[in-house]
Parts: C-alpha cells; structure tokens; sequence
C-alpha cells in the first residue's frame, strides 16, 4: 500500500514539475471533500469548482446568460404537468462511453432516493415527481404541480449529470468511494485515466498531496474557442490546495500559482503596486452574503424586530471585516468591499425590502425592551471559521448584551444541521437565474432554514410559479407580485442580512478569464493564454 501511495505522489508531482506555459495553476484554501457534484456541501467551494470543470448540466452558462449544454433545446412538449425535451447526441464521457437518456434519469432518480445522501434531493421531494426515459435521448419530467417551463428548467437545468454506467455492477452497500468520488464527467476538463479507472486514488492524492491535475478534454461536445496568433489554449489546470491566505498570496507574486479565488475575509493587505507588473486583482459581485437566520418556531416576531434594530451593521463591517484591500490613499478608511455592502437588512438582489425605521436604532430598542418581554438568553450556532466571521457574531453578542440579552455562540452549525438554535450564521450563494424569495421563504423550501411560513407569502410564490416569465404580462404579474411580498417579509424578519459576500480574484496578467460569479468556470472554453 505504501509503495502504492509513493507512486501515486510521483505521478502528481511530476505533471505539476513539467507543467509548461499553458497550463494553469489556480490555489484553494481546502482541499475538496467530494468530486460528486450532487453532494457538493455548500460551503465546499474548491469542489463546486472542480465539479463545474468535470461535469455538465442540461443547461449550461455562456456570458452569463443560459445555453444549452446536455439539452439539444431549451423546447418542450408540454403535457398537463409533464414536459419532454430532446437531449443531444454523440456526447462522451470521459471513459469513452456514450451519453444517453438512462444517465439523466438515473441522476435524478438518485435524488429521490432516501438511502442517498445529496444536498439536492428536494428537487425531487419539492417539485419533479417523475423523470421518464422517452428514448435514448429523449427524457420526460412530471411537476409534483403545475409549473411553467421556465421555472422547471431553471430547477432542474443545472444539475450536473452523473454517469450511469459508473455505478453499473456495484452493490449500493459498497457505494462509498464510488458516490464520494466520482471521476467520470463529460466536462471540458477530465481526470488523467488512471483515475477514471480506479476513483479510490483521489482518496490518496486528499491525504498526501494535495493537488489535482485536470487535463483537456479536446473532443468537448461544445467546442473551443478559435484563437487568435497571440493567444495559447490552457492545457491542463492544476488545482493545488496552499494552507493559508497569506502563502496563497505569496505563491501569485511569486508565479507559482496562476489564479486564486478569493472571499473578502482572505484579502491581501494592499492592492498590486505599480512593481507587480505580473498579476492584479478583479472583483467578482456574487449573489452572495452573511446573515444570521432566525429559527421562527423558537424567536417570535416582536424578539427578531428587536434584534434587527438592535443590530450594529456599520460598526461591524468597519472595524471587524479585516480591513484587508486598502484603498489607493491613507485617507480611505473603507475598504473596497464595505462600499458594495448593503446595510440594511435585506440585500437589494432579493427584492424583498423594510422600512428605514428597521434599520440600527438602539435607543428605540431599549424603550421597546421595556414594554416587551424578550428573552434573556439566545444561542447562536454558525459555521464560523476564523477572522470575520468569528468577529461578526462577537459583534451581535455585543449588541444583544445593550439590550439586555445573553447571546452563547457555538461553532458546531454546518450546512446539513440546521436544527436546535434561535440564531444561525452563515452565508448564501444564489446564481442570477435563481429566485432567491422562494427557495428562502416558502413554508416548504429548501433553503429555508427558518423554518418561515407565511400564507400570503406562499400564494404569491405559486402564483410566480405558474406565470410564464418569457411573456410581458407574467414578467409584470411576478414583479407585482415580489413588491406585494416586500412588506409581509419585512415586518415578519425572519433573517438580519448583513452584507455581500463578494468574490475577488487575483491571477497573473497573461492570463485572460471571464469568471462567472455563481458558476466560476463556465466561460472556461473562452479562457486563454496571452503571449
């Protein structure tokens, strides 16, 4: 086993020594937990990415705008609930073997199964009933109700799809490594073959190495982009796991690392001078951002008010966000990522807004506190790492405390256990296609982690459902319909939104990228080297 190992290293090794002009090397700060892209935890970033190289959707993105990718068309035949749509043909995976309908049907099929684990199985407990092989590139979905096709397809268009045949003559008690790592995708970028022959390597490489080299796939179904003399294909992309923000850093002053992905809490201290000729940084605005989350079965509503009112946002974006991209002159005291920061509670993607008198007012809170009976102790749970995530719940402790209320902080809250707090910290990552009111405030959604439930709220939400977005009069009956939930949401507070979460990307200037703010690499295939 040992010698197993050792060679192992020597192959990963060796691609990242030889690796030549055209390679990229982009930096995580973890090393990815899975290469199955229907568990990707939430907060398991470095595998999303790895996943959105590796695998396809039915729908893909293309300047930020939805393509096709496995879907011939964005057509369907509708039928009552069920719509058909023709996928497309001659596709492979990575193996050689051919892409057919039995691959969609089996992925989804996986999401209702309850013996398997996914961070996406309420698609099929929420709203797909069935999904049906037509014929060899032909599927059928059936809505648990009714549904227009945009809405199902911005549901079930960009999950990525598994390969079947992966799982062919394997026990499901010995699914493990199998569902943990799967090695197999139809992406623009693929596993070197010994990996695609025996997944359990990728275990070893997460124990010892801490590097992946991905290759490219240069018979990919979409194409590539046609380069100009000047420009030069990347070749493979070497993802290589660096222990902290500061070394990562470093590593792309230095060269020795092409790309790294960073969250505003990682920032370097100062921004490129005018001697770092090599690399500089760009920001990414995401739908994306802090919150603590209230569990509403255990904090009524006059308790969430108080606590929003009582809430410091300013303060706590300016003095325990690192303070880490300085501005050009001393006189700036913000950071760059304060001025994209939306202190009220709601951020303005989500459409859903309050009343200026929500906003931090302590001394309202503490005549409120007198005619109301709040509790005199709350317990947070978050998924707080270091920094400021940490120094953000350190601050509502504070905040609590001028009103009188003990707030005890545990980190123990990941993503999968969201039960038993009256607080929860964390953050949400939404794509521009995705409609962020109904996955957090349906009684039944997914993500709604408070547990919310508002019956004028869900009306609207099924009304929005069923409206046919691609006509003028349903775009104006889902707007109408997204003021109207304003208020309602508002006053109910069911969570204190703090601030964007934005995404900054440092990566040497020979480099040309067109990152996508929810779906980093889709762009991937416009992606070049400059001489």
């Amino acid at each position: 086993m040992k010698k197993n190992l050792l060679v192992i290293a020597s192959v990963v090794f060796l691609l990242a020594d030889i690796s030549k002009a055209r390679d990229l090397r982009y930096g995580e700060l973890s090393f990815p937990q899975t290469l199955n892209p229907l568990n990707t935890d939430k907060m398991d970033e470095s595998a999303g990415r790895l996943c959105q190289l590796m695998f396809n959707s039915l729908l893909g993105m293309a300047d930020k705008e939805p393509v096709e990718e496995l879907l011939a068309n964005m057509n369907a035949k509708r039928e009552q609930k069920s719509y058909t749509f023709k996928l497309r043909e001659k596709i492979k995976w990575h193996d050689g073997t051919l892409f057919t309908a039995d691959d969609v049907v089996f992925t989804f099929n996986i999401l209702a199964d309850n013996s398997i684990k996914s961070n996406l199985k309420w698609i099929m407990q929420e709203v797909v009933d069935s999904v049906k092989k037509v014929d060899s590139y032909t599927v059928k979905f059936t809505a648990k109700g009714e549904i227009s096709r945009v809405e199902l397809l911005n549901t079930i268009g960009f999950v990525k799809i598994i390969p079947k045949h992966f799982f062919d003559n394997i026990n499901k008690r010995d699914w493990n490594d199998r569902w943990k790592w799967i090695t197999c995708g139809t992406g623009p970028y693929k596993l070197p073959d010994e990996f695609l022959q025996s997944p359990d390597k990728i275990q070893s490489i997460a124990d010892t190495v801490k590097e992946i080299t991905l290759e490219q796939n240069k018979d990919y179904f979409r194409g590539w982009r046609k380069l100009k003399p000047n420009e030069e294909r990347i070749d493979n992309i070497i993802m290589r796991v660096i222990l902290n923000s500061a070394t990562a850093m470093e590593n792309l002053r230095s060269k020795e690392i092409d790309l790294l992905p960073m969250i505003a809490s990682n920032l370097p201290s100062e921004k490129p001078s005018e001697k770092d000729i090599s690399w500089t940084i760009i920001k990414c605005n995401r739908n994306s951002f802090y919150y603590f989350a209230f569990d509403c079965r255990r904090v009524n509503t006059t308790t969430r008010q108080a606590f929003s009112l009582a809430t410091n946002r300013k303060y706590m974006l300016n003095n325990n966000f690192l303070n880490g991209y300085k501005g050009n002159t001393p006189e700036e005291k913000l950071t760059d990522a304060m001025n994209d920061c939306m202190y009220g509670p709601y951020p303005q993607h989500l459409n859903v807004g309050v009343s200026k008198s929500q906003f931090y007012n302590i001394d309202r809170v503490k005549l409120w506190a007198k005619e109301v009976q709040l509790p005199s102790n709350v317990t947070l749970k978050g998924h707080i790492l270091e920094g400021c995530e940490k120094n953000m719940c350190t601050c509502l402790k504070v905040d609590l405390k001028e009103i009188g209320v003990t707030l005890k902080i545990k980190s123990e809250l990941t993503t999968r256990d969201v039960e038993n707090f009256d607080i929860a910290f964390g953050w949400w990552t939404f794509s521009s296609l995705s409609d962020p009111v109904k996955w957090l405030f349906g009684t039944n959604a997914p993500y709604n982690i408070c547990h919310y439930s508002n019956k004028e709220v869900d009306k609207i939400i099924k009304e929005n459902e069923i409206s046919d977005a691609d006509t003028s009069s349903g775009a104006n009956t889902r707007l109408r319909n997204m003021e109207k939930m304003q208020k309602t949401i508002g006053d109910d507070c069911p969570y204190i939104f703090l601030f964007k979460r934005p995404l900054w990307i440092g990566f040497n200037k020979k480099l040309y990228i067109k990152p996508d703010e929810y779906w980093f690499f889709a762009d991937i295939i416009d992606w070049y080297w400059k001489k």
